[in-house]
């Protein structure tokens, strides 16, 4: 790459020093860049990539970091949130690549040698088998991440091809350098031929990209609304009465939960299958730590406490510390039967929808769970229709017909005014913003209603609690649902988001509700794509938005992508205008002095 010591300052002595760690003037012989070195240049580029594109899979892996704090929990036993350490250490290993290639750049410039230090070497080696274990470990344990990437993808492409093209426009200057110092014809013309390919996919990119929030603003769907995950997890220990009421707090319609049965067939509040990550089973019951939940009785889980390892160990990076009356009530959360957070419920105006769990093989009630629990709901004094059993989270509300909304857009009802069982929250946009929206492009949009809503989502014994409890609704966790009848009501993941046409299934009178949505980022992507509902960990934040993170018309795109394009097209034919110019004056310089040293040798042999 470079063929001589071209700039002798102080500044390119001092590059030269931090990339090869060789602090005194390097021999003549050493001065040209070999083609071992060439190799760990292209080495430090793909590992530069390879962390970057590392760092943008670790920030989309944040929306759904705390289920690997809970994996390792139940891996090791002890609690730590890995989010904060996590993005440090992939911070570092971008930092130290990216510096170390500025400084390759630089001395490609300078004309400098490119002898990269043993140490250097050691270290880009280990970021990669670092990297690449990383992806390994991906790929094995969380396949379903690279369904996340690919719906990320749609979030930030737009941003991703404004990088890109910046990246390649700033790139261009050490190439004009190379292919100018390259003497050979055939490496000149195949240097050109790539560099230029890869400019041209990138301005051609946009052409396969696909987003949601490239739309007009007068068609912008309503708010999705908002499903508590366990809660309100970041506001109250998950799983508790207290975090049914922070759920209400926060605007959240729809409180999910975990339900299990008992020893002695009382359905209780509780996600794990051991006690100890949320409640003090191992002060309570040190012999009994790893048994599982249901093989306890309803008088022993009454005797735990589940509320004060929230305050020991938060369990989401970034949430506020408890203090005053919130510490208090906290500490002395207990774990909750599902009839007492039916009756809680109903009183708060929340629907309730939970993960229903087979109990252990040889428990009391393994063949029964199902019916058990189906009891518990009917006999509490509560209305069907606010109870959501689900495998999973899911959709909150039932939909309204296409003829409700005919005239949505001019205020009153077809039929006079709005019927007494909708709120009058449904008369306008769910969102409380003052986001344009025409619902002909949503008809069936779910509106918040103010009685609870119950609904139902596991396979098993669907039948029979159909026929003995007719006013639940039915909950799918697949488009397939039911030969016999269509679902109302999808709750899905939001990597199925791709596989969806959501436009299809409203006119279908299908509601959508996708989990887990924690970042607002994600939650704006799925707003522009129709989602009914999201349910999601951080409902604080993602009730506070009143738009989606960015929204941009189709025709503004076009003439953004124009405009970078032409603009990094110019940029790159001056950079190679530039450097000829430069190089035939360096030539012609080099020249003169060539002469004159010529000259003076001889008038000193004279």
């Amino acid at each position: 790459m470079a063929e001589s010591l071209g700039c002798c300052s102080v500044w390119a002595r001092c590059l030269h020093c931090l990339y090869s760690c060789h602090w005194r003037k390097c021999p003549r012989e050493r001065m040209q860049t070999s083609k071992c070195d060439c190799i760990w240049f292209g080495l430090l580029f793909l590992t530069f990539l390879l962390s970057l594109s590392w760092l943008y899979i670790g920030l989309v892996l944040l929306n759904d970091l705390h289920n690997f704090n809970e994996f390792l929990f139940h891996h090791w036993g002890h609690w730590l949130d890995w989010s904060l350490a996590f993005l440090l250490v992939i911070s570092l290993l971008v930092t130290y690549a990216s510096l170390l290639l500025v400084l390759a750049l630089l001395l490609q410039l300078c004309r400098q040698p490119l002898h990269l230090h043993s140490l250097h070497k050691v270290l880009l080696l280990l970021i990669m088998l670092l990297v690449a274990a990383g992806l390994v470990g991906l790929d094995i344990q969380w396949q379903q991440e690279w369904h996340s990437l690919r719906v990320s993808l749609q979030a930030t492409a737009p941003f991703l091809h404004v990088g890109a093209v910046a990246g390649i426009t700033l790139l261009a200057w050490p190439v004009a350098d190379t292919f100018y110092r390259i003497h050979r014809r055939g490496p000149k013309i195949l240097l050109l031929l790539l560099f230029f390919g890869v400019v041209l996919v990138i301005y051609l990119a946009p052409l396969c990209i696909s987003s949601p929030c490239i739309m007009e603003p007068r068609d912008l769907p309503p708010k999705p609304g908002l499903v508590g995950h366990r809660g309100a997890p970041m506001l109250a220990p998950e799983n508790t009465l207290m975090s049914l009421r922070k759920t209400a707090e926060c605007g959240a319609t729809v409180f999910e939960t975990d339900v299990m049965i008992s020893s002695d067939g009382i359905p209780f509040l509780m996600h794990d299958e051991h006690l100890s990550r949320t409640t003090n089973v191992a002060s309570v019951f040190p012999t009994r730590i790893t048994a599982h939940s249901s093989d306890f009785s309803w008088a022993e889980l009454k005797r735990l406490n589940a509320g004060a390892w929230f305050l020991e160990r938060r369990p989401f990076w970034g949430a506020k510390p408890l203090a005053g009356p919130d510490q208090k009530e906290a500490e002395s959360q207990t774990v909750p039967a599902l009839e007492e957070l039916l009756e809680e419920a109903a009183a708060l105006n929340l629907s309730i929808m939970f993960d229903l769990r087979r109990p252990p093989q040889n428990h009391t009630y393994y063949d029964t769970f199902v019916i058990q629990t189906l009891e518990t709901v009917l006999n509490a004094r509560v209305p069907q229709a606010m109870v959501m059993l689900t495998g999973h989270p899911l959709p909150t509300l039932p939909s309204l017909g296409h003829d409700d909304y005919n005239d949505f857009e001019t205020g009153p009802w077809p039929q006079g005014p709005a019927p007494a069982h909708i709120s009058h929250s449904v008369v306008k946009p769910l969102c409380p913003c003052p986001c344009p929206w025409n619902p002909k492009v949503f008809p069936s949009f779910t509106p918040i209603l103010p009685e609870p809503q119950v609904f139902w989502l596991p396979d098993e014994d669907r039948a029979n609690v159909q026929r003995r409890a007719p006013g639940m609704r039915q909950i799918y966790g697949h488009q397939g649902g039911n030969k016999t009848e269509r679902p109302q009501f999808l709750n899905l993941p939001y990597q199925d988001l791709p596989l969806l046409d959501i436009k299809a299934l409203h006119k279908d009178n299908v509601s959508v509700n996708l989990f887990v949505v924690n970042k607002p980022w994600l939650f704006s992507l799925l707003w522009c794509a129709g989602v009914d509902s999201v349910t999601t960990n951080d409902c604080q934040l993602l009730q506070q938005m009143r738009y989606p993170i960015w929204l941009i018309t189709p025709r503004n795109y076009l003439i953004m992508w124009a405009i970078i394009n032409c603009v990094s097209t110019m940029l790159l034919l001056w950079i190679f205008l530039l450097r000829r110019r430069f190089g035939k004056k360096r030539e012609k310089t080099g020249l003169e002095t060539a002469v004159l040293l010529t000259r003076i040798n001889n008038f000193m042999m004279e």
